[in-house]
């Protein structure tokens, strides 16, 4: 799926949309397109792997509930969100990449919660309400601001960002140690 230019959308602002469940997937946002559900996953069938491209100020891909990149368990495959020039990510409540996810902040942005404020681009805001699974890698930096919580690993797992983490006072940080 494409969506390009300003005006264009690819709305389901009750729905689910689910890329490359059964197989592969690929959207790519571009020049102010968007992209509204309430829930989106971005994870390949059984060994595919999809993945989406933001690019260009004003393009985004937006969940109202929940965002979420890759599987939570090992495989062969990777599934693979970048953002660049300007593009942002955003969930109003959680973001998860999971165990085979990717997601690289090449110029682009993302949010997880509720926040009034502009993310750097490169970085990763977890702002108010919001929450941020990591069990995969992360290329950029993350924020995590009052309110905000953090979840590295997966129960036990690891959790790579290539880049800064950042935790303000007032954030969580909830991890399971020695199971």
């Amino acid at each position: 799926v494409s969506v390009k230019g300003p005006g264009s959308a690819l709305l389901g602002l009750n729905g689910f949309l689910n890329l490359g469940l059964t197989g592969s997937g690929n959207l790519t946002v571009t020049n102010g397109g968007e992209v509204h559900f309430a829930a989106i996953s971005i994870v390949g069938g059984q060994n595919r792997s999809s993945s989406a491209t933001l690019s260009g100020a004003g393009s985004v891909v937006r969940a109202r509930d929940s965002l979420g990149i890759g599987r939570p368990f090992p495989g062969p495959e990777s599934d693979e969100v970048t953002v660049t020039a300007g593009g942002l990510l955003e969930s109003k409540s959680t973001l998860g990449v999971g165990k085979t996810g990717i997601l690289r902040l090449n110029g682009g942005s993302a949010v997880a919660g509720q926040s009034g404020e502009a993310p750097i681009p490169g970085t990763l805001l977890v702002a108010n309400f919001g929450r941020f699974f990591l069990g995969g890698r992360l290329i950029g930096s993350v924020v995590v601001r009052q309110g905000g919580t953090f979840l590295p690993g997966f129960s036990p797992g690891k959790a790579t960002i290539e880049g800064d983490l950042t935790l303000a006072v007032g954030t969580a940080l909830e991890m399971e140690l020695g199971g």
